[in-house]
């Protein structure tokens, strides 16, 4: 009983349901019309249509017995498919994907032929035979159709190929999807439309080149910055005990003047480069 509660098995049990209404319209519902008319001399008359079951039609064509055993195989059919998970056995070397869409076509075939076999038997019949009522063989002429007891058999019919169809369309190989030139699969970023800047290396930005004759970089000690130059007699420049944050640079406002370099020393070398 587990088995019917299963989600997957759902369509298959609402293919049940409907083989087996379609079995209970063929056994007890009138399957067929029969419209009888009389005539004689210079009158003729014609009978209310009066619903006949399957036995009397079988008297006339006795084939209608196939679209019961039809229904019989895709009420089987279905029984494989919910209980077993290989409806064809394990005597069947194929996949188990592979059994059960030959098993769903299977039903569809089923079902579809016991319809034709329902619509070729009603259209071909002409008489039905009431031997063995009266008690001696008489065969009464009539038109034939449908009954309400057929109507519901094909209704049902056509819900157990839907169902069927469904579960095999849901097996069928997914096909790859066409695209066409300039489009993209769908969920696919769109292609650039303008032109694609070139792509630079940042990490050795800017590049260096070598020139060979080029002076290489003057590399400043920037612990002691600014340099440090010997004059001569010129005092050194006052050292700064800047430990984390040199100090402020202090001026003197009195009147004293400025103190100039120049005139130089004596012992100063002369200026531009002169002996």
């Amino acid at each position: 009983m587990d088995a019917l509660t299963v989600p997957s098995n759902r369509t298959y049990l609402f293919a049940g349901a409907g083989a087996i209404i379609g079995l209970i319209a063929f056994l007890f519902m009138p399957f067929a019309q029969m419209q009888v008319k009389a005539t004689g001399g210079a009158f003729s008359i014609s009978l209310p249509a009066v619903g006949i079951n399957t036995t009397l039609l079988a008297s006339t064509n006795a084939a209608i017995w196939l679209a019961f055993l039809l229904v019989l195989l895709v009420l089987l059919a279905l029984g494989r498919l919910i209980y077993s998970a290989q409806p064809l056995g394990k005597q069947v070397a194929a996949p188990v994907e592979k059994q059960v869409s030959w098993t769903l076509y299977a039903i569809i075939g089923a079902a579809l032929l016991s319809i034709i076999v329902e619509i070729i038997v009603i259209s071909a019949a002409k008489s039905i035979s009431l031997g063995g009522a009266l008690g001696s063989p008489a065969q009464i002429p009539g038109s034939f159709s449908f009954g309400v007891g057929a109507w519901i058999f094909l209704l049902a019919m056509l819900v157990v190929i839907g169902c069927a169809g469904w579960e095999a369309y849901k097996r069928l190989p997914k096909m790859p999807q066409q695209v066409a030139p300039g489009q993209s699969y769908p969920g696919a970023y769109p292609p650039p439309t303008g032109p694609i800047p070139p792509q630079y290396n940042t990490g050795n930005y800017p590049p260096q080149y070598n020139t060979g004759n080029q002076p290489p970089v003057q590399q400043y000690n920037t612990g002691n910055y600014p340099p440090q130059y010997n004059t001569g007699n010129q005092p050194p420049a006052q050292q700064y005990n800047t430990g984390n944050q040199p100090p402020m640079q202090q001026y003197n406002t009195g009147n004293q003047p400025p103190q100039y370099p120049y005139p130089p020393q004596p012992n100063q070398p002369p200026q531009g480069g002169q002996q």
